[in-house]
């Protein structure tokens, strides 16, 4: 099972991150370029680790998208929203959470009739 990096922030990962904290704006952009090539290849992960290094939060969310709405994951799909300081992503993170409530909440109805129904037998 493969984990998505997220999941996996390690403290090497994040003093790597902060050593290229201060790259020029050329090396930014470079990165980004990469990440976007990275993306399209399908090749998610690299291009996250392009998108952190450039401090890219639209790429970031932009993995995030991925995982929620093309691989149907909300899960995997926080922890990169987490990540990103947007109305936007704040507004998936929500949608997650209400789509988590509303699972447990029909996970819970439905238990009851059932536990019901087997006492009521005679």
């Amino acid at each position: 099972m493969h984990i998505p990096e997220p999941l996996l922030t390690s403290t090497v990962h994040r003093i790597k991150c902060s050593i290229m904290a201060d790259i020029d704006e050329a090396t930014k952009a470079a990165l980004v370029r990469k990440g976007n090539e990275l993306y399209n290849q399908g090749k998610i992960q690299a291009a996250y680790r392009c998108y952190v290094t450039a401090h890219y939060q639209a790429g970031i969310e932009k993995i995030g998208d991925f995982y929620f709405y093309t691989e149907r994951q909300p899960l995997v799909a926080l922890p990169y929203y987490f990540k990103v300081k947007s109305d936007r992503a704040n507004r998936k993170v929500d949608e997650i959470f209400e789509r988590m409530v509303f699972a447990f909440k029909k996970i819970l109805r439905d238990d009851t009739p059932a536990e019901k129904g087997t006492t009521d037998e005679h």
